[in-house]
This record gives C-alpha cells, sequence and structure tokens, in this order.
C-alpha cells in the first residue's frame, strides 16, 4: 500500500510542485540581462568567444550601424576579433524593458577612438540565448 501511495504522489504530486517550482525561476527579462551582461563582460575583456557565446548557433547580429549582419557564433566571433581592441568601456545602461516585437531593449554605452557613444539594441531569446540582437539606434555623445 505504501508503494501504491509512493507511487501516485509521484505520479502526481511531483508535476504539480515542479511545474509551480519552474514558475518562479527567472523570468525572460531576467535572462536577457544576464546575457546582456554577459556580452558586455566580452566586450570589456576583449574576449571575442564571450561575445559570442551568448547567441544561438544560428544566432544574428546587426552592427550599430545597421550595415552589417552576422549569422552564427563563427561570424559573430570573427566580427569581434576585428573590433575588441577598439571598442572600450563597454556598458549596460539602465535595465532593460520588455518590446512590442517579443523581445527587450537595452540601452549601451562604449567608447571608440577617443568619442563615446551611446545606443539601443533589441534582443530576442531562444532557449535561453540571444538568437537575434540588433542595434535601433545609437549615437555619439561627446
Amino acid at each position: 500500500m505504501r508503494r501504491r501511495c509512493a507511487l501516485l504522489m509521484l505520479l502526481f504530486i511531483l508535476p504539480v510542485v515542479s511545474t509551480a517550482c519552474a514558475e518562479d525561476g527567472p523570468t525572460d527579462l531576467e535572462t536577457a540581462t544576464e546575457l546582456m551582461d554577459a556580452w558586455v563582460a566580452g566586450w570589456v575583456a576583449e574576449d571575442p568567444y564571450m561575445v559570442a557565446a551568448v547567441f544561438t548557433d544560428d544566432g544574428e547580429y546587426t552592427n550599430p550601424t545597421g550595415t552589417e549582419t552576422f549569422t552564427g557564433r563563427d561570424e559573430i566571433r570573427a566580427h569581434a576579433m576585428e573590433y575588441t581592441e577598439f571598442i572600450l568601456n563597454a556598458r549596460r545602461i539602465g535595465d532593460g524593458v520588455a518590446s512590442e516585437n517579443g523581445g527587450f531593449v537595452f540601452r549601451f554605452g562604449f567608447d571608440a577612438e577617443a568619442k563615446s557613444y551611446e545606443g539601443e539594441a533589441e534582443v530576442e531569446l531562444r532557449d535561453d540565448l540571444i538568437v537575434r540582437m540588433t542595434w535601433l539606434n545609437y549615437e555619439q555623445v561627446n
């Protein structure tokens, strides 16, 4: 009898408990924020592998000028390799917000060639990684 009760508990109660626990886990915005912080840390460390690691295998990154899109970690890493020595003081500014497209918008700052820039980028997630990151705007601030 005890075995049957234990089995019934495993079959019926455990799924309910695990579902309730999953709902208390990180939100998509929290996940996106962690990914953005890791992406920024990659630029600060001048580590293109860290920059690319936050993307899915088929992730897309569009550069701040919107002139090029890099697809896949290898292309994103190669792009970052070209620029890690020029991009200084990368930083996330404030908190991200949900976008109308189901993604999240973050504001960033960085320095390049003795000038400071700020801009916004939208990220979309899949499987707790970035599937798409597109700069919406950026401008020189000094």
